[in-house]
């Protein structure tokens, strides 16, 4: 059985549903009005980050995972609004294609965090006790050219001199130091296929050992449970 409701009726559920509507847009525009999370352009780029240690999510408007964790990125940056040394903040890539060309964004989202001028990409999970969980632990003031309080007095001196030195010295200074890392990593990977060999040599040992003692203890048992 069916009801036709009153045409005075519908219009008042209309209505009503439009007056729904209208307050949950005005919410809407509010929560984005309220936004704690600094949106990062081109032309504010430099003013909004130097000094700081920055988290940023390089976005798009039709990214899914995007728009999935939208709500997690705005409660982060609620989190760290009263951190003047903590910045969170958003590139919307549709816009600001220069900016993400600058960083080499390939995807969204993106997720790139610390010095402004050397930023790493964070690859964990992206709900939101996941994101303020490591956030606390890693966003803290970070020592850098611009940010000397964090330093160490060893840090200190070797900016001090190293803010002396042309570009070229500084250029050879870096493949200097990364030379010596790749060798220290070569050294660090032949002790372990060292180790590993000697491990692989001792564990086949035990493996024959082991059989061996477990074919005499059943021998042994079957001897036991013979009549006498």
């Amino acid at each position: 059985k069916t009801f036709d409701l009153p045409a005075s009726h519908t219009t008042t559920m209309f209505s009503f549903s439009m007056l729904q509507f209208g307050i949950l847009s005005l919410l809407v525009f509010a929560l984005a009005s309220a936004n704690t999370v600094v949106e990062l352009r081109s032309d504010n780029w430099e003013s909004l980050t130097r000094g700081k240690s920055i988290w940023v999510k390089f976005c798009t408007k039709t990214c899914q995972h995007c728009n999935q964790m939208h709500i997690a990125w705005e409660r982060l940056g609620d989190e760290f609004v009263d951190n003047a040394e903590v910045t969170i903040g958003r590139v919307d890539c549709d816009r600001e294609v220069d900016l993400c060309k600058r960083f080499e964004i390939l995807g969204t989202p993106t997720l790139l965090y610390g010095n402004p001028y050397n930023l790493l990409e964070y690859g964990g999970d992206k709900d939101f006790l996941s994101l303020k969980a490591w956030a606390m632990d890693v966003l803290v003031p970070i020592c850098s050219p611009d940010t000397l309080d964090p330093c160490s007095d060893l840090e200190k001196e070797q900016i001090s001199q190293w803010m002396k030195m042309s570009e070229g010295d500084l250029q050879r200074m870096i493949e200097d130091v990364k030379n010596r890392e790749e060798t220290a990593h070569r050294d660090f990977e032949a002790k372990m296929h060292e180790l590993q060999v000697q491990y692989d040599s001792l564990n086949d040992k035990n493996t024959r050992s082991q059989a061996r003692m477990k074919r005499e203890i059943k021998l042994l048992q079957e001897v036991r449970a013979m009549p006498q």
